[in-house]
C-alpha cells in the first residue's frame, strides 16, 4: 500500500521530531547524570588541593613561629645596635641555613621600627617596606601576620608569614618574617588534572595549577591593594573571557584560555576564610558532553533501528501476506480450473462411455449383423449348394426313374434281359448320386 505523499512528508517529520526528543531527553539525562560525576570528583579535588594550600602556608606560618623561639635570634634583637658582629653572622647564618633547607625564599628578623638585623639574604630582605605592612603590625601586636603580593623588579609572587619574637616580659622585641616564592610552590601542582586556582580577597587569581590563570582578576587590571596584599600597576591581567550557564545545580562555564584549560568545565568554589583566600576548580566537562552526545546518539539510532526493522518487518510482511494472498489467488483460479476441468472431463467421458456404448453396440450390431451375413452366406451357400446337388441329383433321378419305368414296362413285356440293364445302370446311377451327395 503506498500512502499519498502528504502522509508520508508528516509520518517523517513526525519520526523525526520522536527521534530528535528521544535523542535530546537522552542526552540531557546523561548530561546531568556525567555532570554530577564531574562535580564530584571536583570537589574532591578541591578539597584536595585547598587541603593542600592551606597546609602550606600554614607551615610557612609554623617555621616563623619555630624560629621566632630560637635563642640566636633573640639574643639578635636584644643586643639591637650594641650586636657583635659574630653574634650578627650567627643570626644571619642561621636564618640561611634553615631557608636552605626548607626551601623559602628568604627569612628576615625585623626590630620593633622594621628594620632588618638579619636575613638568609640581606639584598632581597630591604624590597620590602616592612615597617609600612600590615603583617610586621599584627606580629609586633603578639599575633601571626600574612601578606602576599608581587614583587616589583621581578614580578616575583610571595607569600609573608610574620610571628613576633617575645621577650621575658613586655612588647614583643621584634618580629621573624619568613617570605616563600609562590612559584616555588605552585610548581609542584603545574601539570595537574584539574584546574585550581586560588583567588585573595580583590578577586585576583594569585596561585594556580595553570600559568596563563595567574595575576588574573575580572575587570580592570587597575592598581590595587588591600591589608593582605596589593599590586603595581600593570602586574594584573584580565581574566579570560567566558559564558556561565546553570544547568541544574552546575555552574558550566564555556571558556577560551588556551589548550591547557578545558573549554566546558565546571566551575565549582570554596570559601577559605582561614588564610584569606577563595579556591576554584575548573572541572573538565567535555567528557561528560562527550559521552552524552554519544548515549544520546546510540538512543536515537536504537530508536531509528527500531523502527527501520519494524518497518522492514511490516513490509516483509505486507509482501508475504501479497505472496499469500496470490497464491490463494492463483489457488482458488486453479481450483476453479480443476473443478471446470472436472466437469469437462466428467462431460467427455460421460462422452466417451456414451460413445464406447454406441460403439459396443454397433460392434454388437455389426457382430450380429456379420454373423447373419455369415448365416446367409452359409444358407445362399447351402442353397447354391443344395441347387447344384439336386441339379446334379436331378438327372440321375431322372434317369433312374426313367430306367425304373422303362425296367417295369420290360419286365411286362418280358424283356428281363434289358429290365437287368435298365437296374444295373440304376444302381450305377445310384453310386454316381452317391459320389455327389459326399463330395
Amino acid at each position: 500500500m503506498t500512502l499519498p505523499s502528504r502522509q508520508r512528508a508528516a509520518l517523517l517529520l513526525l519520526f523525526l521530531t520522536v527521534t530528535l526528543l528521544i535523542g535530546a531527553t537522552v542526552w540531557r539525562v546523561s548530561y546531568d547524570t556525567a555532570l554530577r560525576g564531574v562535580t564530584e570528583r571536583g570537589q574532591a579535588d578541591l578539597a584536595l588541593a585547598s587541603d593542600r594550600f592551606i597546609a602550606q602556608l600554614h607551615r610557612f606560618q609554623e617555621i616563623a613561629v619555630l624560629m621566632s623561639d630560637h635563642p640566636t635570634l633573640g639574643a639578635r634583637l636584644q643586643a639591637g645596635e650594641m650586636a657583635s658582629s659574630d653574634l650578627a653572622a650567627d643570626a644571619g647564618a642561621l636564618l640561611l641555613s634553615v631557608a636552605d633547607k626548607t626551601g623559602l625564599y628568604n627569612i628576615i628578623l625585623l626590630d620593633p621600627q622594621g628594620r632588618v638585623q638579619a636575613a638568609a639574604h640581606p639584598q632581597e630582605a630591604v624590597r620590602l617596606d616592612h615597617a609600612r605592612l600590615n603583617y610586621f603590625a599584627r606580629a609586633k601586636s603578639g599575633a601571626l601576620g600574612a601578606y602576599h603580593s608581587v614583587l616589583r623588579d621581578d614580578d616575583r609572587r610571595i607569600y609573608v608569614a610574620a610571628a613576633p619574637v617575645h621577650a621575658d616580659y613586655g612588647p614583643p622585641l621584634g618580629a621573624v618574617v619568613v617570605v616563600a616564592d609562590i612559584e616555588s610552590m605552585e610548581s609542584e601542582w603545574r601539570g595537574d588534572a584539574p584546574v585550581v586556582m586560588f583567588r585573595d580577597r580583590l578577586g585576583v587569581v594569585f596561585v594556580s595549577s595553570r600559568s596563563e590563570l595567574v595575576l588574573t582578576r575580572d575587570g580592570a587590571s587597575a592598581p590595587m591593594s588591600a591589608p593582605s596584599g596589593d599590586y603595581a600597576d600593570g602586574v594584573l591581567r584580565a581574566f579570560p573571557s567566558f559564558s556561565q550557564t546553570q544547568i541544574g545545580p552546575h555552574e558550566v562555564w564555556q571558556i577560551s584560555a588556551g589548550p591547557y584549560i578545558p573549554t566546558t568545565a565546571i566551575h565549582l568554589t570554596r570559601d577559605l576564610p582561614v588564610i584569606g583566600f577563595t579556591a576554584e576548580v575548573l572541572a573538565d566537562a567535555s567528557p561528560a558532553v562527550q559521552l552524552a552526545l554519544l548515549q544520546a546518539l546510540v538512543a536515537a539510532g536504537m530508536f531509528v533501528a527500531a523502527v527501520l526493522l519494524g518497518l522492514y518487518l511490516l513490509s516483509r510482511r505486507h509482501r508475504m501476506q501479497r505472496k499469500l494472498d496470490r497464491e490463494a489467488a492463483a489457488k482458488e483460479v486453479l481450483e476453479r480450473r480443476v473443478v471446470e476441468r472436472t466437469a469437462e472431463l466428467s462431460r467427455t467421458n460421460r462422452a466417451l462411455r456414451r460413445e464406447v456404448e454406441d460403439r459396443t453396440r454397433a460392434e454388437e450390431a455389426l457382430r450380429t449383423t456379420q454373423a447373419k451375413l455369415v448365416q446367409a452366406g452359409k444358407l445362399s451357400a447351402l442353397g447354391e449348394m443344395s441347387a447344384g446337388i439336386s441339379h446334379e441329383l436331378n438327372q440321375p433321378l431322372m434317369a433312374i426313374r426313367s430306367f425304373a419305368e422303362n425296367g417295369a414296362q420290360f419286365i411286362e413285356m418280358g424283356r428281363q434281359d434289358v429290365a437287368a440293364a435298365n437296374l444295373t445302370k440304376i444302381s450305377e446311377l445310384a453310386l454316381r448320386m452317391g459320389r455327389i451327395i459326399k463330395n
